[in-house]
């Protein structure tokens, strides 16, 4: 379990008290947790703070959600892929802005450190990049959502120019999508290596290469055919569906992975909570 003595000025996870003239096998005067949980930077997180363990389990298990809820919608597109976009039901938009709003909140949450300051370099820029990508998705079908029903509340159907504008950013803003999935496992691939689970890593990193390369080909196949297909022929089966197995197989791929992780970091919280509650026990005989 790797541990390493953390720079700069120490200070108490709980209070905040200044640890400098502590040692750590101490505890801290002001709470009583021991002085190691603090001065020592815990790599494991069975170790870490247990409010972090547990917030990193449940963000996971939002994503996993997020996740399930996609290849539903893989389905259900699928099924109105013969028809026109404006054949989408309704319904269905509102529970993928549902889907997108618990993909974002999942990512916000796992961008978060156990400790102020630990990111540094490419993870910061990853920590940022979680917090901001995802919101394009919701903004993009919010605007969809909002042109979608205007187009039934006009009386004599002549639809404003700037709808269309709208629909066409918005459209835009959906594409961003494709960056999620990297986005957020490289993020995951960094959890799975404080779990000390390499294999686990090496699968995550294979689901980000391959989410976001299939769900590139599916809106590329989607731009080119989508409102041309009104049957089920090759094309339909060439440019649709295989194009969107691709994007389940990997789908369900990554549910996998996030079940695991968000069962691990589940476990985690729980066995953190045991330990700092056993190093609160100990200020006696500290």
């Amino acid at each position: 379990m790797a541990q390493f003595r953390l720079s700069g000025m120490p200070v108490c996870l709980r209070c905040g008290y200044d640890l400098r003239a502590t040692p750590s096998e101490a505890a801290c005067p002001e709470c009583g947790l021991a002085a190691h949980r603090s001065v020592i930077e815990h790599s494991h997180p069975d170790d870490c703070p247990p409010g972090w363990v547990g917030m990193i389990g449940a963000a996971s298990v939002m994503l996993l959600v997020s996740y399930v809820g996609f290849g539903f919608f893989l389905i259900a597109i699928l099924i109105n892929s013969t028809a026109s976009a404006s054949s989408l039901d309704e319904g269905i938009l509102y529970i993928l802005l549902v889907l997108a709003i618990s993909h974002a909140v999942g990512n916000f949450f796992i961008a978060r450190d156990d400790r102020r300051g630990a990111s540094k370099g490419i993870w910061r820029v990853n920590r940022w990049l979680l917090r901001i990508v995802p919101l394009f998705p919701i903004a993009g079908l919010g605007m969809f959502i909002y042109g979608f029903r205007f187009a039934f509340w006009l009386i004599y159907g002549q639809t404003p120019s700037w709808v269309d504008e709208m629909n066409d950013l918005s459209y835009w803003l959906i594409l961003s999508v494709v960056l999620c999935p990297a986005v957020t496992f490289f993020r995951l691939r960094w959890l799975a290596l404080r779990l000390s689970r390499p294999k686990l890593a090496e699968h995550v990193t294979i689901v980000a290469v391959g989410c976001t390369a299939s769900l590139a080909l599916l809106i590329v196949c989607v731009f080119f055919e989508w409102g041309d297909i009104r049957h089920a022929d090759i094309s339909f089966f060439l440019l649709m569906v295989l194009p969107a197995a691709l994007v389940g197989l990997f789908d369900l791929w990554a549910t996998l992975l996030l079940f695991v992780v968000s069962r691990r970091f589940l476990q985690s919280a729980r066995e953190a909570r045991a330990r700092w509650k056993l190093a609160d026990a100990s200020r006696g005989e500290l």
